[in-house]
């Protein structure tokens, strides 16, 4: 299966976090000690990083870089999570028909964009054959957690799957070089609208330079002096 391997190509322009080289334990107390925000004419290394991800350089003393807190979890985060309780009731309200319980949604002219798929072999493809490839590339992700289950230090407490990050962001390049109504519905629903997180083994999270209005993170700070770890990403905004 060629597609297993699709997701290590020009993926570095969709990351989700920045490297802090050098990074400072003492530094960082420091803007914790300070609420997380410091001076930007005295960050020192930390500059270098701020330019790399698009901040210019300050012309003023009085202007200000927040450094913002992250929530560091061992479990998921994401629609399904928040609304689970919801979910929970729905099912213990509903029959025992195992027909019922087993239908698949699967959007109409796709065979893989839904619960699981319905194709007859891995070959096979619908009538939206671009955006039935992305969805087909993404369900082929090596390595991810079901509803319920753990791996490594981490622990999917949501209903839906979660993948590798490079999975989902292969999986949002693919949707927006489609760029179909069919694609881009697709993509707005997944990473707008369930929000789900993805995983990765990456240098512990420091902080977010960047956060959206919905909370979620889009610039991390990650320490590389130390080891990688498994961690929780947010989504990208599609």
């Amino acid at each position: 299966m060629s597609d297993c391997h699709y997701f290590q190509d020009e993926l570095e322009d969709l990351k989700l976090y920045t490297h802090l080289s050098n990074y400072d334990e003492n530094f960082y107390n420091q803007m914790h000690d300070r609420n997380n925000v410091i001076n930007s004419n005295n960050l020192g290394l930390f500059q270098k990083f701020l330019t790399f991800i698009g901040y210019p350089r300050p012309s003023s003393t009085d202007e200000k870089i927040m450094l913002r807190p992250h929530k560091i979890s061992s479990q998921t985060d994401g629609l399904d999570v928040r609304l689970k309780f919801l979910f929970e009731i729905s099912d213990k309200n509903e029959s025992n028909d195992s027909d019922a319980r087993q239908l698949q949604l699967i959007l109409p002219g796709t065979l893989w964009c839904g619960d699981g798929n319905t194709a007859q072999s891995d070959q096979d493809l619908g009538l939206f054959s671009e955006t039935d490839h992305c969805c087909r590339q993404h369900d082929f992700c090596p390595t991810y957690i079901e509803a319920g289950q753990s791996f490594m230090n981490l622990e999917n407490v949501g209903i839906f799957t979660r993948s590798l990050c490079e999975c989902d962001f292969a999986f949002y390049k693919c949707l927006k070089k489609v760029d179909s109504i069919l694609s881009n519905r697709i993509g707005q629903t997944y990473f707008n609208v369930l929000k789900p997180q993805c995983f990765s083994e990456e240098y512990p999270i420091v902080g977010c330079i960047k956060k959206r209005k919905d909370s979620r993170c889009e610039n991390y700070v990650i320490d590389d002096s130390r080891y990688k770890i498994w961690q929780w990403f947010d989504s990208k905004k599609y």
